[in-house]
Protein backbone atom coordinates (compact mmCIF):
# COMPACT_ATOMS: atom_id res chain seq x y z
CA UNK A 1 0.00 0.00 0.00
CA UNK A 2 1.33 3.53 -0.49
CA UNK A 3 1.27 6.33 1.21
CA UNK A 4 1.98 9.34 -0.18
CA UNK A 5 3.63 13.01 1.79
CA UNK A 6 0.32 15.34 0.55
CA UNK A 7 -2.76 13.58 0.50
CA UNK A 8 -5.07 12.51 -2.56
CA UNK A 9 -7.25 15.93 -2.52
CA UNK A 10 -4.06 17.63 -2.13
CA UNK A 11 -2.42 16.19 -4.87
CA UNK A 12 -5.43 16.57 -7.45
CA UNK A 13 -5.74 20.09 -6.21
CA UNK A 14 -1.64 21.14 -6.98
CA UNK A 15 -1.68 19.19 -10.06
CA UNK A 16 -4.67 21.03 -11.39
CA UNK A 17 -3.06 24.64 -9.99
CA UNK A 18 0.44 23.72 -11.18
CA UNK A 19 -1.22 23.18 -15.17
CA UNK A 20 -3.48 26.64 -14.94
CA UNK A 21 -0.26 28.07 -14.14
CA UNK A 22 2.36 26.51 -16.61
CA UNK A 23 -0.21 26.71 -19.13
CA UNK A 24 -0.78 30.50 -18.66
CA UNK A 25 2.55 31.60 -18.40
CA UNK A 26 3.68 29.41 -21.04
CA UNK A 27 0.43 31.24 -23.24
CA UNK A 28 2.00 34.58 -22.20
CA UNK A 29 5.39 33.73 -23.07
CA UNK A 30 5.50 32.26 -26.29
CA UNK A 31 5.62 34.68 -28.32
CA UNK A 32 8.54 36.56 -27.49
CA UNK A 33 10.57 34.80 -24.14
CA UNK A 34 10.08 31.33 -25.58
CA UNK A 35 13.55 30.20 -23.25
CA UNK A 36 11.04 31.65 -20.49
CA UNK A 37 8.01 29.17 -21.38
CA UNK A 38 10.08 26.06 -21.95
CA UNK A 39 11.97 26.66 -18.58
CA UNK A 40 8.33 26.97 -16.80
CA UNK A 41 6.81 24.07 -18.37
CA UNK A 42 10.10 22.12 -17.40
CA UNK A 43 9.60 23.46 -13.85
CA UNK A 44 5.62 22.24 -13.71
CA UNK A 45 6.76 18.97 -14.84
CA UNK A 46 9.44 18.79 -12.57
CA UNK A 47 7.00 19.97 -9.67
CA UNK A 48 4.03 17.11 -10.71
CA UNK A 49 6.62 14.64 -10.89
CA UNK A 50 7.42 14.88 -7.74
CA UNK A 51 4.08 15.48 -6.48
CA UNK A 52 2.88 12.34 -7.56
CA UNK A 53 6.38 10.38 -6.87
CA UNK A 54 6.87 10.89 -3.32
CA UNK A 55 5.71 8.12 -0.99
CA UNK A 56 6.67 5.19 1.47
CA UNK A 57 5.11 1.52 0.02
CA UNK A 58 4.59 -1.33 2.26
CA UNK A 59 4.19 -4.12 0.22
CA UNK A 60 2.80 -7.35 0.66
CA UNK A 61 6.21 -9.23 0.97
CA UNK A 62 7.25 -7.20 4.22
CA UNK A 63 9.46 -4.58 2.31
CA UNK A 64 8.89 -0.86 2.98
CA UNK A 65 10.11 1.15 0.08
CA UNK A 66 10.97 5.06 0.04
CA UNK A 67 10.44 6.61 -2.91
CA UNK A 68 11.62 10.51 -3.42
CA UNK A 69 13.43 12.43 -6.01
CA UNK A 70 14.36 9.58 -8.19
CA UNK A 71 15.45 7.37 -5.55
CA UNK A 72 13.73 4.46 -4.24
CA UNK A 73 15.25 3.17 -1.12
CA UNK A 74 14.35 -0.41 0.52
CA UNK A 75 14.18 -1.68 3.49
CA UNK A 76 12.79 -5.23 5.45
CA UNK A 77 10.38 -4.95 7.56
CA UNK A 78 11.47 -7.33 9.67
CA UNK A 79 14.61 -4.48 10.75
CA UNK A 80 12.30 -2.09 12.13
CA UNK A 81 12.70 -1.73 15.57
CA UNK A 82 10.84 1.25 16.47
CA UNK A 83 8.09 3.39 14.48
CA UNK A 84 5.99 6.50 15.87
CA UNK A 85 6.57 10.09 16.77
CA UNK A 86 9.71 11.72 16.65
CA UNK A 87 11.27 10.75 20.25
CA UNK A 88 14.34 13.44 19.96
CA UNK A 89 15.36 16.30 17.62
CA UNK A 90 16.24 15.22 14.42
CA UNK A 91 20.14 15.19 13.76
CA UNK A 92 20.30 17.90 11.01
CA UNK A 93 18.26 21.00 11.38
CA UNK A 94 14.59 20.65 9.93
CA UNK A 95 11.43 21.88 10.63
CA UNK A 96 9.40 20.11 12.78
CA UNK A 97 6.42 20.02 10.72
CA UNK A 98 8.59 18.19 8.15
CA UNK A 99 8.79 15.39 10.52
CA UNK A 100 5.91 13.38 11.44
CA UNK A 101 7.84 9.35 12.09
CA UNK A 102 10.54 8.15 12.74
CA UNK A 103 11.80 4.91 11.84
CA UNK A 104 14.84 3.36 13.83
CA UNK A 105 16.10 0.15 11.57
CA UNK A 106 18.15 -2.90 13.29
CA UNK A 107 21.63 -2.25 12.65
CA UNK A 108 21.45 0.78 11.22
CA UNK A 109 23.23 3.79 12.69
CA UNK A 110 20.44 6.46 10.87
CA UNK A 111 17.34 7.20 11.78
CA UNK A 112 15.05 7.73 8.91
CA UNK A 113 12.50 10.18 8.97
CA UNK A 114 8.94 9.67 7.21
CA UNK A 115 5.99 12.56 6.37
CA UNK A 116 3.11 10.62 5.21
CA UNK A 117 -0.11 11.80 4.92
CA UNK A 118 -1.67 9.58 7.10
CA UNK A 119 0.16 8.79 9.59
CA UNK A 120 -2.05 6.48 11.76
CA UNK A 121 -2.81 4.04 8.75
CA UNK A 122 1.07 3.97 7.86
CA UNK A 123 1.77 2.78 11.38
CA UNK A 124 -1.33 0.49 11.63
CA UNK A 125 -0.25 -0.91 8.25
CA UNK A 126 3.60 -1.42 10.04
CA UNK A 127 2.52 -2.95 12.40
CA UNK A 128 1.10 -6.21 10.39
CA UNK A 129 4.25 -6.64 8.61
CA UNK A 130 6.43 -5.59 11.45
CA UNK A 131 5.06 -7.43 15.19
CA UNK A 132 8.24 -7.34 16.55
CA UNK A 133 8.84 -3.38 16.36
CA UNK A 134 7.94 -1.18 19.25
CA UNK A 135 5.02 1.04 16.94
CA UNK A 136 3.95 3.60 19.00
CA UNK A 137 0.48 5.14 17.66
CA UNK A 138 0.43 9.51 16.83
Amino acid sequence: MKFYQASSRSRLIQTVIIALLASSATVSFLRNHRWTAVAVVVFAAVQLHTLWNRYWEITPDATLLSRAYGFRLSYPAATVRYAGPVRKAAEYPVSQKDIELELELEGSPIKRYARVANPSDFLEELRHVSPQAQIMKM
